[in-house]
This record gives structure tokens, sequence and C-alpha cells, in this order.
């Protein structure tokens, strides 16, 4: 892992970030995720693995009820039952494997150092990435 897979952050940005409506901050190994009021979630730190969000940026803008997170990945739980994952693939970052169970009526996330499974309509939809 070279800097050049890491978040560059300055105080400054962080600032302008997160110095209102934060409700709470979320973290893998070396990447952090914070929910504010609004329903949004700003993300730093390790890119790879959960720092940088801009691949589902338009749908962390509003919303977000409650993130969770793996070792190197987050998986935000949205208010219409809807789930979004970022970071590391093979962990949780990536689950288009099951994105159609994943739309709507996910009511619970549970997650180990390497895996998600999402609680729907009192099943489980379980997916390492």
């Amino acid at each position: 892992m070279g800097l050049a897979a890491f978040t560059v952050v300055t105080a400054a940005w962080l600032t302008s970030h997160l110095s209102e409506g934060l409700t709470k901050v979320f973290s893998t190994a070396t990447a952090f995720a914070a929910l504010k009021e609004d329903g949004s979630v700003v993300t730093w730190g390790h890119s790879r693995y959960g720092g940088n969000s801009s691949s589902v940026s338009e749908s962390l803008t509003e919303g977000v009820t409650q993130i969770f997170s793996t070792a190197t990945a987050f998986a935000a739980l949205k208010d219409d039952g809807s789930v979004v994952t970022w970071g590391w693939p093979a962990n949780g970052g990536n689950s288009s494997a099951v994105a159609e169970s994943l739309t709507e009526g996910v009511t619970q996330i549970f997650s180990t150092e390497s895996a998600f499974a999402a609680l729907k309509d009192r099943w489980l939809c379980g997916y390492l990435g």
C-alpha cells in the first residue's frame, strides 16, 4: 500500500465537510464514513478500502440511516430499504451479485471482518463482495 492509495485530507477539507450536521462516524481498518443529519455520507481515508465513495456518491447524498463496515468496505442502509456498498470488493464493497435483492425491503445489515448480510423480510441475503 503506497501513499498514492490514500485520500489526502486536510484539516480545512474536514472542517468544511463535517462542521455541521454530523451525527456519527464509522470506520474500516483504514477509512472513515461520516453520516450527516441530512442523510448524506462523507468519506475519507484509504481510497481502496472505503475512503473513496465516488463510484456510489450519487446514492449517498440523502436517505442514509445507518452505516456498517467490514475491515475494508462500507454498506449504507437507506430509508427506502435499499443498500449501497463501496470499498474493497472481496470484503463486501461490491454487492453487484445480489444487487436485485438490495433495492428495497432491507431492515438490518450485519457484518463480519470480511462480509455483510442483509436482513430482508425475515430472510438473510449474505454477500462477500
